[in-house]
């Protein structure tokens, strides 16, 4: 599934960006005009995620996550600031299916 929508904040705008492929979710907000201040990020998610990555300026931001009524909530440990021509990069990892074989 690809998404693409404009967003506004007080301090800036871009775009958000999100394209589930297998058992991953990226997503990308692109800042095209301003700043953009984080504290934290939700996204819509009817499974549990294995594991979040979060890069910046080809940096990887230490972040905790949780899941709570089909969302994720994706917590910086410090505050992220994306300034006008960057982007924010998130990695959702779901764990694969398990298969069962079934014996007669």
């Amino acid at each position: 599934t690809d998404f693409k929508a404009a967003f506004t904040a007080a301090e800036g705008w871009g775009s958000y960006s999100q394209k589930i492929t297998g058992n991953t979710m990226s997503a990308a907000l692109a800042v095209t005009w301003g700043r953009v201040s984080l504290r934290s990020f939700g996204l819509a998610c009817q499974k549990p995620p294995q594991a979040v990555t979060v890069i910046l300026d080809e940096r990887k931001i230490p972040v905790e996550f949780s899941q709570l009524q089909g969302k994720v909530k994706i917590r910086f440990r410090d505050p992220v600031t994306v300034d006008h021509g960057k982007e924010l990069h998130l990695s959702i990892d779901f764990p694969k299916p398990s298969s069962q074989s079934q014996h007669p």
